[in-house]
């Protein structure tokens, strides 16, 4: 073999290895990073509602605020305004409990919805849990 045809042959491999890590790259994508107060429908609330919504669940209204994934699917709603609530029930999720904060990861619509939570009062062990924020990444149906 030729000289050149080596050269050749090394270039092809390299440019193919390139557009092999070109492309996987590009079919990644960058989470979307979504904040409460970013969607018009979440609830967002300053200390002293906080304090209310708190008062109101230990009153014995509204239980599911205790219960971090439901309220994760509840937040869903708020970024997808017609998602029927019998078809968010139905959502496959997974919760991972750290503390005083969950994590809470929901596939909908070719999406996993990360939704990250905190106790609104750590020193609480009754405390409600409330939305931090979500990440939202294209997930490869080798994924779901």
């Amino acid at each position: 073999m030729s000289t050149h045809s080596l050269d050749y042959m090394r270039l092809t491999v390299c440019l193919m290895a390139t557009l092999i890590l070109f492309f996987r790259a590009a079919s990644v994508s960058a989470d979307q990073i979504v904040y409460p107060a970013d969607i018009p429908n979440a609830e967002h609330f300053d200390d002293d509602g906080l304090v209310s919504i708190q008062k109101m669940v230990d009153e014995g209204h509204q239980p599911w605020r205790f219960d971090p994934e439901y309220y994760a699917k509840h937040f869903m709603n708020s970024y997808y305004p017609n998602l029927d609530p019998n078809e968010r029930e139905k959502l496959p999720a997974s919760l991972e409990l750290k503390g005083h904060s969950a994590i809470v990861k929901i596939v909908y619509e070719g999406k996993e919805h990360v939704v990250y939570l905190q106790k609104a009062f750590p020193s609480n062990p009754e405390s409600i849990w409330i939305v931090e924020k979500m990440a939202i990444r294209w997930v490869s149906s080798a994924d779901t």
